[in-house]
C-alpha cells in the first residue's frame, strides 16, 4: 500500500470511491433518502474544484485508489476520510491519517 499526494487526474476515482463507500458502509447507519442526497453531492468536477481548499492524500494498492483523506487548509480540520469497503480494517485509514498529521 502506498500513500501519495492527490493529483487532479485522481478526481474521477475519488468520486467513485466516495459514492461507493457512502452507498455501502454508511448505508448501514443512515436511511436511504440521506444516502441518496449525500452520495449525489460530489463528482469528479467537484473534487477538482475543491482541491485548492484542501490537502489531500490517496492510498493506492497496485495502482488502484483504495482510500483518500483530506484536511481543510483554512482550519486544519479533517475534511474527509473514505476507504473502499474491501480495504476497511487493513491499515489504509491509519496510514492516511499519519500522512495528514505530518
Amino acid at each position: 500500500m502506498r500513500i501519495r499526494k492527490y493529483m487532479q487526474s485522481d478526481a474521477a476515482a475519488l468520486a467513485r470511491l466516495h459514492r461507493g463507500t457512502i452507498r455501502t458502509i454508511n448505508a448501514i447507519d443512515y436511511p436511504a433518502h440521506v444516502i441518496d442526497a449525500w452520495s449525489g453531492r460530489i463528482n469528479a468536477k467537484r473534487f477538482r474544484e475543491l482541491a485548492h481548499q484542501v490537502v489531500r492524500f490517496v492510498a493506492e494498492e497496485r495502482g488502484k485508489i483504495i482510500g483518500f483523506g483530506e484536511l481543510i487548509k483554512d482550519n486544519g480540520g479533517l475534511g474527509a476520510m473514505y476507504v473502499h469497503k474491501d480495504w476497511i480494517g487493513k491499515g489504509a485509514g491509519k496510514k492516511l491519517f499519519a500522512a495528514l498529521e505530518k
